[in-house]
């Protein structure tokens, strides 16, 4: 399947910036946000994550359907970013996200379309804590 990024179609916020696509991102899911967070996000959107059980993947519709749920999300998160590494359209951000019930090690995808930096995965390696 092959996906045009920079399309003038895609709606989102103009973020100048990947790591301010991300941030707010990471501040719309633990807010349950789903308007803001809709926004931050590519159509192409998914999570790629390492659970305790295995690896889940979720696509844009379920990720955003469990957040607007409140099955997920709703954790103020602290937020830690280690790099950005920049190739044209497409960068990649790593950091680590801490509550007092999980750890997450991330690293984001993000794309430029003409719409500015959306996330397009999410892929994450979660730790609950006990």
């Amino acid at each position: 399947m092959l996906v045009l990024l920079t399309s003038a179609a895609l709606a989102g916020p103009a973020f100048d910036d990947p790591k301010e696509a991300v941030r707010a991102f990471v501040d719309a899911a633990d807010a349950q946000d789903t308007a803001k967070l809709e926004k931050a996000l590519h159509p192409e959107f998914r999570v790629v994550a390492q659970m305790p059980d295995g690896v889940s993947v979720l696509s844009r519709e379920t990720y955003v359907g469990l957040v607007g749920a409140k099955k997920i999300g709703g954790t103020p998160r602290k937020q830690a970013y280690d790099a950005v590494v920049r190739t044209g359209d497409l960068a990649t951000v790593k950091g680590t996200l801490d509550s007092e019930a999980a750890h997450f090690d991330s690293t984001w995808t993000v794309v430029r379309t003409d719409a500015g930096w959306q996330v397009v995965q999410d892929a994450t390696v979660f730790e609950p804590k006990k």
